[in-house]
């Protein structure tokens, strides 16, 4: 009799979650997410998509993170709108990504300071 053992290999059936994103300085982008509901394996790392998009152009890039469940986007454009969103993967491939969460970076600091001195000036006239 001749067996026949099927190895049957399988990215992530769904998408990681995005719990929080939160815009930690001019410059980054901290994000908190949990790993998908049915992970098929072991997750080896995640793939964190970033796109910046203007009027002109777009620009992707991708990050690969550890198997943790957060990561800070450095190096970022100041007071920038981002799409982000993550997949996770297994040593057989990437599975699909989140949802993206749309993000902008902080503003200059002299431009907060020269908002809040605006705005207190027009409260004491």
């Amino acid at each position: 009799m001749i067996s026949f053992i099927i190895f049957c290999r399988i990215v992530p059936f769904d998408s990681p979650n995005i719990l929080q994103a939160t815009s930690i300085s001019r410059s980054a982008i901290h994000l908190i997410w949990s790993p998908p509901l049915v992970p098929y394996g072991n997750i080896v790392s995640y793939a964190i998509n970033v796109e910046r998009r203007t009027e002109e152009n777009s620009t992707n890039m991708t990050i690969n993170s550890t198997n943790e469940t957060n990561h800070t986007i450095e190096n970022l454009l100041t007071f920038t709108w981002y799409n982000i969103s993550i997949a996770a993967a297994t040593k057989i491939g990437t599975g699909p990504y989140s949802a993206a969460v749309f993000i902008q970076t902080l503003q200059d600091s002299k431009y907060n300071l020269i908002s809040i001195l605006i705005f207190d000036y027009l409260l004491q006239v």
